[in-house]
């Protein structure tokens, strides 16, 4: 099976793996959205942003922006998730150089 985000397969648990074996500091996850919000945005623009969230908050939440088995492997691993607005130009570098962007999970 082919993986990568061009793979109809391709999920966070495919990330946090690859993350963990090249031992990354951190996971990115690129969306159509910037960052986590307490519903979806695209049709409730009355949603929350976070700028900010524990692991623990977003499972007890029941956010959807990652599965729940990817979200404990991470936090089970300390490896924080950083999600972001793949639209938003310089906004990958921008987290790569330490800058707030998005929503952090951890």
């Amino acid at each position: 099976m082919q993986q990568g985000p061009e793979s109809l397969f391709y999920n966070g648990f495919s990330s946090f793996s690859k993350s963990c074996r090249d031992r990354g500091r951190f996971l990115i996850k690129a969306t159509r959205v910037n960052g986590v919000f307490s519903d979806d945005p695209l049709s409730n623009p009355d949603a929350k942003h976070f700028e900010k969230i524990s692991y623990d908050e977003f499972i007890s939440m029941g956010l959807k922006v990652m599965d729940t088995t990817s979200i404990v492997m991470c936090r089970d691993n300390n490896l924080p998730v950083r999600v972001y607005d793949m639209a938003i130009k310089g906004a990958l570098l921008d987290i790569v150089q330490g800058k707030n962007v998005g929503t952090l999970i951890g």
